[in-house]
């Protein structure tokens, strides 16, 4: 799942997408958890640690913006599908 992670982040970077430091560690957040749960559940999982320790929803929609859920979307089918 790593290889699937580092290849989607290569590709968005090909495309012009950058992404901040911050924003990199909320991206692994959600790549350890969607490897662990085979997916992220936004109605749920921003409750849960370590998420809510970085500000939950909120936190990450100050971070990403209205990509959020698109990123979140896109990370879910990327990564589970394995």
């Amino acid at each position: 799942m790593r290889l699937r992670f580092d290849l989607w982040l290569s590709e968005q970077q090909q495309r012009g997408r950058a992404f901040s430091a911050e924003q990199i560690g909320w991206l692994e957040m959600l790549r350890y958890h969607i490897a662990a749960s085979m997916g992220f559940d936004p109605k749920e999982d921003y409750d849960v640690t370590p998420f809510a320790e970085e500000g939950g929803m909120e936190g990450a929609y100050g971070l990403f913006g209205r990509e959020l859920g698109p990123l979140v979307d896109e990370l879910n089918e990327v990564l589970a599908e394995a």
